[in-house]
């Protein structure tokens, strides 16, 4: 069976190996990609020392992969880093993607296929609620690679039943994206800026929507200050959303024509 073309699509991802669990998720997703599709995969990776810990891309033959590296500063900048990949984005589709989960390779197809199609300007590709299905730490990966079939996982190693919300990956025209301010860079490392991101483009009047009856796989993994509760920046990121979420159609755009980080990239939202 030949990879589905998602060549229309570039998946942005930013990541840091900080735990043995993330060089895993990193593996075991980009190989499972690889062994399904043939997409663009644009990754800004931090590390200590600013040198890649991905040893295994030259081998993902299918992905046409362009990669950032940089010193880590003790500060991990998501969000700055995504919009850096959506500014060299030259793809009608672009797919903000969380290294650790996948989807039924369909999934990603129909995602594309919803987008161009302009049935969505932004579409979560699962059902919004408990569609998460999480494979537990323990599962030994070279099972999963030997066959890269998610319906082929035994039971007794997912947890079905998760929160399916805002987070995992979105799919969104990429016009859009840029129009609508791409990330919001006053969010710092984790939370909440997947769920700020669907709130604002509903705002601006786009259309935001999830696909019904359909679920993201996770890898769970260990964390640490940059995706927990942990993070030190997380009560002024909350302020943030709180402050956002109370602004008319109006404000929130004045608002983001203010932001002086949007002036470095094309195509974003300019002051007038």
């Amino acid at each position: 069976m030949s990879n589905l073309d998602l060549q229309n699509t570039t998946f942005i991802i930013s990541l840091r190996i900080d735990h043995l669990d993330r060089y895993h998720n990193a593996k075991s997703v980009l190989r499972f990609m690889n062994k399904h599709l043939n997409t663009n995969v644009y990754i800004y990776e931090v590390s200590d020392d600013g040198e890649s810990r991905l040893d295994f891309l030259s081998d993902l033959n299918n992905l046409n992969i362009k990669i950032i590296n940089q010193k880590y500063d003790g500060v991990f900048h998501r969000m700055h880093y995504l919009n850096v990949l959506l500014n060299q984005v030259n793809t009608p589709v672009v797919c903000n993607y969380d290294i650790d989960v996948v989807l039924l390779p369909e999934t990603y197809l129909n995602a594309q296929t919803k987008i161009l199609n302009k049935e969505w300007d932004i579409l979560f590709p699962y059902e919004f609620g408990n569609a998460q299905n999480q494979i537990h730490r323990t599962y030994r990966r070279d099972l999963f690679e030997d066959h890269f079939n998610l319906q082929n996982i035994p039971s007794e190693h997912i947890t079905t039943n998760h929160g399916s919300e805002f987070g995992h990956c979105v799919f969104i025209n990429a016009e859009v994206y840029k129009k609508g301010g791409g990330e919001n860079e006053n969010f710092v490392s984790w939370g909440p800026e997947d769920k700020e991101r669907a709130f604002r483009f509903r705002a601006l009047g786009y259309n935001v929507g999830w696909m019904p009856k359909t679920n993201v796989w996770h890898f769970e993994h260990a964390r640490g200050a940059d995706s927990s509760n942990d993070n030190p920046y997380l009560q002024n990121n909350w302020s943030l959303f709180d402050r956002i979420t109370k602004m008319t159609s109006a404000e929130m755009l004045q608002y983001y024509q203010s932001q002086q980080y949007i002036k470095q990239y094309d195509n974003f939202l300019y002051p007038e």
